[in-house]
This record gives structure tokens, C-alpha cells and sequence, in this order.
């Protein structure tokens, strides 16, 4: 066995009193002056519609200037300085459109309890990307050296929180709300299959003194680095910390990232580490196994049991599906993702950063939009990209729906509520959004719902008519109100998939077929289990 590996096995058994100090940790109480760092984390960046359009007629522009019938005098390469003197009204649209941010998060209590921050960083980092939601979950390689061994195994992304205080000096894994393990060799070279891999490092270094552990950890910071309080964090935030049984300290927190890798052989000698992982629910979910669509299980009790005619399966993970028609306003949607967290940055920096430096940045960032390839904008929506099996858009999907809000993600986990319903009593139980795909090919429609990965029947998400509900912390609502505040959540913060209920014009693809025409749209409900 070669060292490395011996070293890759993590430590599952933690000393007593790093328990003792990790559970401490958790009901720890933290103050970061002058500013509400929760609310920045669970505060998805949104921009006025003014501002879309302004941004898109930029972008248009610079593509013209850029493009053979724009003209451009091919002794020079086109850059942002250079191009900027001709689209200089354009760039004062964006500006005019980006007024500073009146819904900045207020300061009214910045006291933050640790472990209140666990679920809200990790949905922060995971909505950042698909492939890093992947890498925190745990995808399989291959690591090893060449001409040595390979060796099969799970590597996922260690989300690390590290306090230091003059008497406290400790980091914690979100994930596994435990003592950090090592990490893997540096010099390791991996062989994965991740979807957006190149986009993640396409602005790092790829000479040969970066291995493919330091040259995927940099793309990822870089990738975190868009995320103001993210940004914040990597470099370590001062916060007064109040731990049980201590007095208030000046202390720095600090996010860090580092690759863990569990050998395969540990899994077949019995070492179950999936189930030691606190998976944050709706966040970080697992690809579907299409074995499982034709099984219920207990173990999901937010699952409607319907009776419902269920297809094969092998057709649901073997399908082949691609848009059909014009994708123009899809892809509208996936550049202005693209650009919607750098210009909602930029809009929260207009009280104290310059116009002109303002300017620089608008510019820069359409001229890096209108650089995209066509396959890299496809990679922010899965429905652009050329072709997609039918097992991925599903867990695609859900990652879209939960990116849009950390609202939306917990509604998509399930909340406490109690239920109402005329000639009925209050009830207690789980409400829970529901989004299900219907799914229409072979004249046959399908109704998938996302969050479980089952089959559910066409009225399984209808809402009871005239029913409240009432959490512990909000006044009564009629439940058809709650329903559509939370699809217009959604409609503004993630317009691409709020088209998708309209419904989609796809083509499909078997092994035993050509292209077929077929359809998909996206319902919204709920489900509420007592």
C-alpha cells in the first residue's frame, strides 16, 4: 500500500474533549461590528430589470464592435479600455440603472449564534456553482500517481470554519460538524468526471507547478471571491465571540477549503462515512439513482404515496433530451445570471467607491460576458447545454429551484406549520414546496417530483381550498397567498426556471428511437404532511 493511502483513511472517532469544545462551539455567540453577516449570506443578488436590459444592450454592443461586421481594426485586439470610448453610453445606462441598494441588510441584531451560520454558508458556497454543490457532497475518482497505483474512492470539498481567539484556536468541518482531517496529498492527481470542471478554473494558473488539487482549490475560492461575504470570510472576518463559560474575546473567523479523500477499500471493508455527514437538506442533494424510482421509502416521509402508472426506468436515466426551437430567450436568461451577482456587487459599492472605478468594472464585466463561449453560458442553465440525459436534468434542476433563495431551499426541505382547513382542526406537521416536473414523451405524461426524485400523480400538489397555515413565528395566512408569494420568489430571482411553468418544447432520444418530440413544464405546489 503505497503512505499516501495510508494516511487518506479520516478520523471518525474524535477525542472527547474536542467534542466537549465542538459542542461549545456550536452555542457560541458572535458579533461582527457594523454589519449582519447572516442576512448577506441568505440574501440572494437580484437587479431591477432596468438594469437587465441595460446590461444585455452592452453586451450586444461589444459583440457588434468585436465581430467582423463591426469594424474593428484587426492590427489591434479589442480590449475593455480600448473598446470603452464607443460604448460609453451604454456603459452610463448600467450605471444610471444600478441606484445604491436600499434593501441592504439591516443592522438592527448582529449577533449571530454559531452554529445558525452552518446552514447558510454552505447554501452560500454550494448555489455557487453545480460542480462545487457536487464536490461537496462527494463525487468518485480515481487518485494516484503516474505509473503507481490508482486507487477508486469518494472525494468531496471540506467547508471549514476556523475561530481563533488569544484562548481558542480550533476549525470545524460544516459538513460533518466535526474536527477537520488532514486533507489529501497535494501532489495527487485526480481523474473525475465533474460537470463546468473548466469553468470553475478557467482564470487559474494551469503550468505545471499546480497540482490538480491546488488548481481546483484556487478556482473555487476565485469562484467565492463574487460573493462579497464569501470574499469576507476567506480573508477573516474580526468578531467578538461570547463561548459558554468564557467572557466576550476578540477572535477572527475565517472560511476555509480544503480536498478529503476516502479510499474505496474503506467503504468495502464497512465503513459507512456517507452517514456520518450532516447533508444540508434540498442544498446539497444527491444525484438520483433511477433504481430508486420505482421504490418508496419510509425513509423520505415528505413523499406523497400515490398510484401512478411509472415508466421505465431505464428510460428516465437512459433519455436523451435537448431544447427544440429557439433557445435566444433561454440563453437571455443564462447571461443574465451571468452577470446578476457582479453588478449587484457593484450596486452595493455606489455610496463609496468611484464612478469611474464603477465604469471600469461595468465594462470589464460585459467584455467578459461577451467572451462566453456559447457552451460556457449553457453551463449556467442545464437546458442549454446541447444535449442532457434525463437523470442529470432532474438533480440540475433542484439545484437551479434551491439556488434562487435560501428561503425557497428550506421551503423545499419541509418547515413546521400547522393546517387549518375548513371543517377541520389545526394540525401540526410539514409543508413542504413541492416542484414537479411533468415530463411528456411517448404520449404519456410524467410527473416527477423533484425534490424526492419519485413519481407523484397530477394532484398530488394541488393546495386545499380555503386552508391556513401558521408557523411559530408569523401570523396566520391562506395557504393559496403563501403558495404564490414563494412562486414569486422565484420568478425574480431565478426567471429561467419561472418560465419553465409555462411549459418547453423538447426533443428526446432513446436507443431504440430517433428524436421524438415531447414537452416538460414545471409545477409549483405544496404537500403537507401531518
Amino acid at each position: 500500500m503505497d503512505d499516501w493511502l495510508a494516511e487518506a483513511q479520516p478520523n471518525t472517532h474524535l477525542p472527547k474533549q474536542d467534542i466537549v469544545l465542538l459542542k461549545t462551539l456550536a452555542k457560541t455567540v458572535l458579533e461582527f461590528p457594523d454589519r449582519a453577516l447572516l442576512e448577506e449570506l441568505t440574501t440572494a443578488p437580484t437587479i431591477s430589470a432596468i438594469a437587465v436590459t441595460a446590461m444585455h444592450r452592452l453586451i450586444k454592443q461589444i459583440s457588434l464592435l468585436r465581430s467582423p461586421e463591426g469594424g474593428w481594426n484587426k492590427t489591434s485586439q479589442p480590449t475593455p479600455e480600448t473598446l470603452s470610448p464607443y460604448v460609453s453610453d451604454e456603459i452610463d445606462e448600467v450605471l444610471e440603472s444600478l441606484e445604491p441598494d436600499s434593501l441592504s441588510p439591516s443592522l438592527t441584531n448582529p449577533l449571530t449564534l454559531l452554529e445558525s451560520l452552518i446552514s447558510p454558508l454552505l447554501w452560500s458556497v454550494a448555489r455557487s456553482s453545480y460542480p462545487i454543490m457536487q464536490l461537496i457532497e462527494g463525487i468518485r475518482v480515481c487518485v494516484g500517481r503516474p505509473e503507481k497505483q490508482w486507487i477508486p474512492g469518494i472525494l468531496r470539498l471540506a467547508v471549514i470554519l476556523n475561530i481563533t481567539t488569544p484562548q481558542v484556536q480550533c476549525a470545524w468541518d460544516l459538513v460533518t460538524l466535526g474536527t477537520p482531517n488532514l486533507g489529501m496529498d497535494r501532489t495527487l492527481q485526480v481523474q473525475a468526471e465533474l460537470d463546468d470542471f473548466p469553468s470553475i478554473t478557467a482564470n487559474v494558473d494551469n503550468s505545471d507547478s499546480k497540482g490538480w488539487v491546488d488548481r481546483q482549490l484556487a478556482g473555487i475560492c476565485d469562484r467565492l471571491k463574487m460573493v462579497p461575504a464569501l470574499d469576507d470570510l476567506q480573508q477573516g472576518l474580526t468578531a467578538n465571540l461570547l463561548l459558554p463559560g468564557w467572557d466576550w474575546q476578540v477572535g477572527t473567523v475565517q472560511l476555509k477549503l480544503n480536498f478529503e479523500f476516502l479510499p474505496q477499500l474503506l467503504q468495502d471493508a464497512g465503513l459507512n462515512y456517507r452517514e456520518c455527514l450532516n447533508w444540508v437538506e434540498a442544498e446539497l442533494v444527491e444525484e438520483i439513482d433511477p433504481r430508486t424510482f420505482a421504490n418508496y421509502s419510509e425513509a423520505s416521509p415528505l413523499t406523497q404515496i400515490s398510484v401512478t402508472d411509472i415508466p421505465d426506468p431505464s428510460f428516465m436515466a437512459a433519455a436523451i433530451v435537448r431544447l427544440a426551437g429557439n433557445q435566444e430567450e433561454y440563453a437571455q436568461f443564462a447571461l443574465q445570471q451571468a452577470f446578476t451577482q457582479p453588478l449587484h456587487r457593484i450596486q452595493q459599492t455606489a455610496n463609496r467607491v468611484a464612478l469611474e472605478e464603477r465604469a471600469i468594472a461595468v465594462i470589464n464585466e460585459a467584455y467578459r460576458i461577451s467572451t462566453l463561449t456559447y457552451s460556457a453560458v449553457g453551463n449556467s442553465f442545464c437546458l442549454l447545454q446541447p444535449e442532457l440525459l434525463m437523470d442529470e436534468l432532474i438533480p440540475k434542476l433542484l439545484w437551479h429551484i434551491t439556488r434562487s433563495s435560501y428561503t425557497i431551499a428550506n421551503w423545499i426541505g419541509g418547515l413546521t406549520y400547522q393546517l387549518l382547513q375548513p371543517k377541520s382542526d389545526w394540525v401540526s406537521g410539514t409543508l413542504r414546496l413541492m416542484a414537479v416536473l411533468e415530463v411528456t414523451a411517448r404520449d404519456a405524461p410524467w410527473f416527477v417530483d423533484l425534490g424526492s426524485g419519485r413519481f407523484v400523480t397530477r394532484d398530488s400538489w394541488q393546495l386545499p381550498s380555503g386552508a391556513i397555515v401558521q408557523s411559530l413565528t408569523q401570523a396566520p395566512i391562506l395557504l393559496e397567498t403563501l403558495v404564490d408569494q414563494r412562486v414569486q420568489d422565484i420568478q425574480r430571482t431565478a426567471p429561467e426556471i419561472g418560465h419553465m411553468r409555462n411549459g418547453i418544447a423538447i426533443e428526446w432520444l432513446t436507443s431504440d428511437q430517433d428524436w421524438q418530440p415531447g414537452h416538460l413544464c414545471l409545477h409549483l405546489g405544496v404537500e403537507f404532511v401531518p
